[in-house]
């Protein structure tokens, strides 16, 4: 399976997790809380998926700049992502995270899809390849 048949995999499975979406907009809402160690991490759940135990998707992508030698700095590569994650609250009150995530690497200027770039500092050729992670399980 190619990069292209991942991401496109990948896509498709937003509309299966419907449930996920619709148990996160029936939640109850309350604001962000920020007064203790455990509000911060119940706010850090929130904004990352739902305190609810559902999968939430999540989209991203982003431009991977290198720090030149005279201070400027210059695009390499470019990103982008699909993420799930969820959150299950233990019983001794943290949360657990359980994340599958696949990213592949683009061209900064055409944002196609890539195998390989040139480091502008070193002229170097080097290879990228996507990074897939599945059931990855944070405490």
């Amino acid at each position: 399976m190619n990069r292209r048949e991942i991401i496109g995999a990948a896509c498709t499975v937003p509309a299966l997790l419907g449930g996920a979406a619709a148990a996160a907009a029936n939640s109850p809402r309350s604001p962000l809380s920020f007064v203790s160690a455990e509000a911060e991490l119940e706010a850090f759940a929130r904004m990352k998926c739902a305190l609810q135990p559902v999968d939430v998707p999540l989209w991203y992508f982003g431009t991977l700049y290198a720090q030149m030698p005279d201070g400027t700095s210059t695009p390499l590569l470019g990103f982008q992502g699909l993420e799930y994650a969820r959150f299950e609250r233990q019983s001794d009150g943290a949360y657990r995270m359980l994340e599958t995530m696949t990213t592949c690497f683009t061209d900064v200027v055409t944002g196609e899809f890539i195998d390989e770039f040139r480091n502008p500092i070193t002229g170097q050729l080097n290879k990228v390849a996507a990074n897939a992670t599945s059931g990855e399980s944070y405490e």
